[in-house]
This record gives C-alpha cells, sequence and structure tokens, in this order.
C-alpha cells in the first residue's frame, strides 16, 4: 500500500491516493475469518449461521455464536425472478438480512449497499425461475430454490474494484 501511495504522489495524484487507500482500507477491515456454515434454520422458514464464526470489523475482532438469522418476512419473489440476502453480523455480534433487489436472472440482481459497522458472511440466493415464488417467512429456507453462499475473506458487494 505504501508503494501505491507513494507513486500516486509522484505524479502529484494526492487526493485519488487518500481515495483509494480508504477503499482497500474499508474492504479488508471488514470480513469474515472462517465459514459461516450457512444453512436453514431452527425454524424452517429462517436461515441460520451453523457454525460460530469470527469477524473482524473495522479492526476489532469478535466471536459471533451459532444463531437463527432474522425473520425474512416482507421480502417476496414472483415466479421467475431470482434474489435473496446479503447476509451479514455487525459490531454487535446481530445477524442481518440484507435484500437483494431481484431481477429475471442471476446477473441482474442488485447488491444493497453493506453499512461500514457491518461484515458480510454470506449470501442466501433464491431462484425462482422454476415457476415457484418465494414469500418471506411462510417460503420453507430448505426449498429446492434457495442456495447458501458462504463467503469468507473481504466482500463488498458495491466496492468498485
Amino acid at each position: 500500500m505504501e508503494r501505491i501511495k507513494q507513486l500516486f504522489t509522484a505524479a502529484g495524484a494526492f487526493a485519488l491516493v487518500e481515495t483509494v487507500l480508504r477503499a482497500f482500507n474499508d474492504l479488508f477491515s471488514r470480513q469474515c475469518l472462517n465459514s459461516a456454515g450457512l444453512a436453514v434454520g431452527t425454524t424452517t422458514t429462517k436461515f441460520k449461521l451453523g457454525n460460530a464464526i469470527y469477524v473482524a470489523i473495522n479492526g476489532v475482532t469478535q466471536l459471533v455464536a451459532s444463531a437463527d438469522g432474522p425473520v425474512l418476512t416482507g421480502y417476496n419473489l414472483t415466479s421467475a425472478q431470482v434474489g435473496g440476502f446479503v447476509v451479514t453480523v455487525d459490531t454487535g455480534g446481530v445477524i442481518n438480512a440484507l435484500p437483494i433487489q431481484p431481477a429475471a436472472a442471476l446477473n441482474g440482481i442488485g447488491y444493497p449497499v453493506v453499512p461500514p459497522t457491518q461484515a458480510v458472511v454470506g449470501l442466501v440466493l433464491i431462484n425462482t425461475t422454476n415457476a415457484a415464488t418465494f414469500t418471506g417467512g411462510t417460503t420453507l429456507m430448505n426449498a429446492s430454490n434457495v442456495a447458501y453462499v458462504n463467503i469468507v475473506g473481504p466482500f463488498n458487494p458495491t466496492n468498485a474494484f
């Protein structure tokens, strides 16, 4: 990082250097350090962290116990939509589910902005393109159209690098 700063400073682009360094710092200072083991929750309409996880958020490492995620009520997908949630943990150890903007295909979904006090631990992807629908809080999370993706390391879906 210091070498990047030196090169940009020599070119007279110090403001750009600070912006780049802040972006890298943000990306690498919020991350999950081991697999969350996302799975169907103890209530089948919820997801859960199947593993206790270590997360680093803004330079502070914490241990988050295995637990069910929040109720997904209010998030609905019609048939022929793909959507889901970005699963995060905040500085208080609370599990969050940030809704993904649905689309007709996986490559069209829109990721939410992750607040600076949260680290991404995984994704819950829901594909209703097989003519099914998804009703948050009602549809079973063990349906064949629900996939769990565990994220280990730096990941911010809206960070443009």
